[in-house]
């Protein structure tokens, strides 16, 4: 019988871009814009000015990918950390559960579209296999706002990490890899993948500059595992069946429900629904309290002056000490 590896790795080869659901293409299409967006208007921060030199430090500056708005090029792994430092800066990217996806799996797969001159189809697909397999596989772990006793409880152990199985996933779609070749990326993605470290940052004040995960560092190890495979290193192909020794234990998730991962898989696509894309660069906490106070502040043609004072009543996660 098929591991859950073997399963998404079938999946992932065989997805056709000609025969993708209208709403996944348009949604892998908005995907790409707002992620092109989210890279361009992080330019001027401070934070994702460091990511860049240390793209160019890994590849240089010659190379056959783009530092996205800055006209120079790199290596594909320097770019994919660049990039994806670029587009996770302003906090403002898509927004899908596990949380965040798209700064994590996008950047890997569009430096190498890049370098190998691949058609915008196969990006997309690229793109909506990614997204889908991150959300399934977020689904079988701890949420970040988990029920329990009818009360909204965060993790002790959070993160993204589990998105790059997709982000790798992704790569080997563009480079047209074989089942068994995007099995074994998937394999040592699983054995390499970074630890969940978001719930120290939102524990630790003041914050740091590394927030989440180190973007740039996720999307360089799925370029890494994709790369891997493709020379011919072999990876573990019972990562997500093992709860005992696989990723379901070492990565921290109290939660392990595998059904939903393989559930469907190739004949249903379950992320269109659950993308969502952020007006404002900010966590997603005050979305709310933003779109309250500008109603307020219109409907009674408020000026700064006028206000004495605001209270605001948010949800829980907003009383975490970063």
């Amino acid at each position: 019988m098929p591991t859950i590896v073997e399963h998404l790795a079938d999946f992932a080869a065989g997805a056709d871009g000609r025969s993708l659901p209208e709403d996944v293409v348009s949604e892998s299409k908005r995907i790409l814009l707002d992620t092109l967006g989210c890279a361009v208007a992080s330019l001027g921060d401070a934070g994702a000015q460091r990511g860049v030199e240390y793209g160019r430090i890994l590849g240089g500056s010659d190379g056959s990918a783009s530092i996205l708005g800055t006209g120079t090029t790199t290596s594909v792994p320097g770019a994919a950390f660049a990039n994806a430092e670029l587009v996770n800066a302003l906090d403002q990217d898509a927004v899908l559960p596990p949380g965040h996806v798209t700064p994590y799996v996008v950047p890997g797969a569009l430096a190498t579209a890049e370098a190998l001159h691949s058609s915008g189809e196969r990006l997309l697909t690229a793109i909506a296999v990614a997204h889908e397999m991150s959300y399934r596989i977020g689904k079988a772990t701890d949420y970040l706002r988990d029920i329990k006793d009818g009360v909204v409880t965060i993790p002790k152990v959070i993160g993204y990490s589990s998105t790059l199985f997709g982000a790798a996933a992704a790569i080997g779609v563009v480079k047209g890899f074989s089942g068994e070749t995007l099995a074994d990326a998937l394999g040592i993605m699983g054995s390499t993948m970074p630890t969940n470290t978001q719930r120290a940052w939102m524990m630790h004040a003041p914050s740091t500059t590394i927030k989440y995960q180190l973007a740039g560092g996720m999307a360089l190890s799925a370029v890494t595992s994709a790369n891997l495979a493709e020379l011919g290193h072999t990876g573990d192909r019972e990562m997500l069946d093992d709860r005992e020794y696989g990723f379901p234990r070492f990565i921290g998730t109290s939660r392990w429900e595998p059904a939903p991962i393989t559930a469907g898989l190739g004949t249903e696509w379950t992320f269109t629904q659950f993308q969502s894309f952020k007006p404002y660069p900010h966590c997603r906490v005050m979305h709310a309290l933003f779109d309250a106070l500008t109603e307020i502040v219109e409907a009674n043609d408020l000026t700064p002056g006028e206000i004495d004072a605001i209270d605001a009543w948010g949800e829980s996660f907003v009383m975490q000490p970063v």
